[in-house]
This record gives C-alpha cells, sequence and structure tokens, in this order.
C-alpha cells in the first residue's frame, strides 16, 4: 500500500532506464540529448493527458532524448501496465496537501538526474516548478484550460501565478484564448501558444463499427451521440442527459454514450433513471480504445462550461464525427459554423435543439470532412512534439547556472 511518503520507482534506476550513456548534465551541451521529466497529476486511460503522452513519447523514441515520468497521484494498475508496455520509467510522489515540504524535497532530489522538466496543470505547475528550481533545472509550464478550479481557490491559484511568473522558465498555452485568458493575471510573462495535436487514429470495417455499437448501444443502428470527459462539473454532462429528454422525443432511436469516469458518475447515474433514459443514455466509464469507440459514432457533444483546447475535441474531429461544442476556451479557434456547430450556452433545451439540428442536418457530413482536413493541416502530431522539444531546449539553456 502506497503512504504519502513512500515513493513508487518503475525501472531498477531512474537515471539508467533506457540505457544510454550520458554526459554529466552540468556539462551537456544545449544540443545534447536531454533527459526530459515530464510531471503530472495522474493519468486516465482515456484522458487527453494520455493521449499526448503517447503522442510525445512516440514521437521522443525516435530521437536521442529520453522521458521519464513523476505523479503527484498514485495510479491505478492499467495506467501502471500502461506505463510498462510503453517502457517509461516513472516515479510517484504522493501526498495528502498540494504543498508539502517532504514531497517537495524528494521531487527535487529525483530531479537532479535529469536535465529538463516540464510541469501539466495547477499542482504540477506550483510543485514542479519549485523543485526543478531546487535541483537546478529550468522548466516548461504548460496551462491546459483558460481557468482552473484553483481560481477559486483561497490559495492554489495564487501559488501556480506566482511559480509561472517566477520560477517557470517558459510558459505554455494549449491555444490563443487559453493565452489570452491566463495573460490577464500574468501580466510580466511571455506565453507561448502551442496547439494540442492528435495522431491518426483507428479506421473500422462495416461489421467492426456494427460489433462494437452492440457492445454500446439498445439500438445499434440507432443515431450514436457521444461525449468523452471527465465527469465532473465543468464538462456539464448533467445537461447533455436533461437534453436526451427532449432529444428522444423527436429522434426516438437517438442514444448517448459517456466515456468517462470521475466524481459525479452516482449522481449522473440517478439523473438517468430518474428521467427514465436507462435505454437511450450509456456511462460506460474508461475506455482503452476510445478513438475505436469515436469512430463507431455519429456525433460527438462537449457542452463544457469551460475549455482549453480538448485532445478530444481533435480526436472527434480526426475520426470524421460532426462536432457539436460549446463556444468555450480555444474551442472556436478550431472549429466554425464551417466545420462544426457551436452553440452559446450548455442549458439542456440549447443542447437538445443543437443536438436535433446536427442529426438532421444534410450537410454534416461534408463539415466533417471539413474538421478533419483542418486537424490534419494545423494539429500535426510530428510539429507539435517537435514545437515542443524546442521549448524544452530553451528551458534547458535558461537553467540556473548556465550561460549560453
Amino acid at each position: 500500500m502506497m503512504t504519502a511518503d513512500s515513493v513508487q520507482l518503475h525501472e531498477e534506476q531512474l537515471e539508467s532506464a533506457d540505457g544510454r550513456s550520458r554526459a554529466p548534465t552540468a556539462d551537456a551541451d544545449v544540443n545534447t540529448a536531454m533527459r526530459i521529466a515530464v510531471i503530472l497529476e495522474g493519468l486516465r486511460p482515456d484522458g487527453g493527458a494520455e493521449a499526448l503522452l503517447r503522442t510525445f513519447a512516440d514521437h521522443v523514441a525516435t530521437t536521442d532524448h529520453s522521458l521519464h515520468l513523476f505523479f503527484l497521484k498514485p495510479l491505478n494498475p492499467d495506467i501502471e501496465r500502461y506505463l510498462t508496455e510503453l517502457n517509461l520509467p516513472y516515479r510517484v510522489h504522493h501526498a495528502r496537501r498540494m504543498v508539502d515540504v517532504p514531497r517537495l524535497l524528494r521531487l527535487a532530489r529525483d530531479l537532479r538526474d535529469v536535465d529538463v522538466v516540464q510541469t501539466n496543470l495547477v499542482g504540477p505547475n506550483v510543485i514542479g516548478s519549485l523543485a526543478a528550481r531546487l535541483a537546478g533545472k529550468g522548466s516548461v509550464a504548460v496551462l491546459h484550460n483558460e481557468r482552473t478550479y484553483a481560481d477559486d481557490h483561497l490559495y492554489h491559484g495564487k501559488a501556480e501565478r506566482m511559480a509561472l511568473q517566477r520560477l517557470a522558465a517558459r510558459v505554455v498555452a494549449v491555444g490563443p484564448r487559453t493565452q489570452e485568458a491566463r495573460q490577464e493575471f500574468l501580466p510580466d510573462v511571455d506565453i507561448h501558444v502551442l496547439p494540442n495535436a492528435v495522431a491518426q487514429g483507428p479506421r473500422l470495417s462495416d461489421s467492426e463499427r456494427i460489433e462494437l455499437r452492440t457492445e454500446l448501444m439498445t439500438n445499434p443502428t440507432g443515431a450514436m451521440i457521444l461525449n468523452v470527459a471527465r465527469l465532473n462539473p465543468q464538462k456539464a454532462q448533467h445537461n447533455l442527459i436533461a437534453a436526451m429528454a427532449t432529444v428522444v422525443e423527436r429522434i426516438p432511436d437517438a442514444e448517448l454514450v459517456i466515456a468517462g469516469q470521475g466524481d459525479l458518475r452516482a449522481e449522473l447515474e440517478d439523473q438517468v433513471e430518474r428521467l427514465g433514459l436507462a435505454d437511450h443514455v450509456h456511462l460506460i466509464g474508461t475506455r482503452d480504445d476510445v478513438r475505436r469507440v469515436m469512430a463507431a459514432a455519429d456525433l460527438f457533444a462537449l457542452p463544457s462550461s469551460w475549455e482549453g483546447l480538448p485532445v478530444a475535441l481533435l480526436e472527434a474531429m480526426e475520426a470524421g464525427l460532426p462536432i457539436l461544442a460549446t463556444s468555450v476556451g480555444d474551442i472556436p479557434s478550431v472549429i466554425d459554423n464551417e466545420a462544426g456547430y457551436l452553440i452559446d450556452d450548455n442549458e439542456p433545451d440549447t443542447v437538445a435543439d443543437a443536438i436535433i439540428s446536427v442529426l438532421t442536418d444534410p450537410d454534416r457530413h461534408s463539415k466533417s470532412q471539413r474538421a478533419a482536413d483542418l486537424v490534419a493541416e494545423r494539429f500535426n502530431a510530428e510539429t507539435w512534439a517537435n514545437t515542443m522539444l524546442d521549448h524544452l531546449r530553451a528551458a534547458y539553456a535558461s537553467r540556473p547556472g548556465h550561460s549560453t
């Protein structure tokens, strides 16, 4: 059993996990192969962070660089197996509080064995940036949302802003609206924009599609509406479920499939039962084949209250799905009314009307093709990974005590 003070190590030694010999960090030139630490809260099998990590890991594997992962929360066995399959060394530093001095010191000690650090989301941006500074390493902090739950917290939001202003060598936002929203609170920080990206997903044969839909739906020949997201207030699945009560009155064979896990699962299941939608709404939990599920769907719906640039949205676009989403965060920078369907609010009546409109629109397939073409042109995984490496090189060159 993992305790708050325990450290989990995967592979024999982090510093030698990739089997390559290394020059000492202090003597390495900026062009030397980098040992890159990536710090995350945790991973979910179908999460956007997991998808980006896989994309980055696949690219880094073709270079002389190496990845070393650090997590601030325990991992479930499925994720541990996933990381083992990717042959990625990792450690877990868990603590009950975000700012925990023993954990901070352990993490700083471990970061001495890498060359540069990338952090993601509030906790890692705070703890990772501070630990990197203590270890004498440069760090890149990535902002994934236009706002966070920490904005409403007594000190978490302030702690992140301090870390981004004083500790991170580079700050990267996943889109221009995320940059703009966060720049308001970080006026002295140069926030770079690097949109998320996706690799090509699987394609299904007709028989594979029907087989998967039979597993997921009551009526596999009906219209399958898909939502892929954490089950939390930000993603507004409660409004999507409420909208389905109206949708099925107009389109009786419509069914909603929600892939994801979260604190609201029991509440959402109660809502489904209360509305009598058990045959029309299916909460399928986390899936390690979510890209295949996308390939089997007819519509992707994401009525979030706020966002950055959701990886699931880009994956659905790449799969050729019609997209229905709220006009929040950086979603309007990739989806307009020529490539999808945007709504200004996520109230159930608005969402229901939009779903009915999309499913009865004869132009929806041409719009989804435009969306797929857009992803191929603008959100190329190799370009994204190379640009992230450029940011990491810049942070590496700016590490404390180093001059170029």
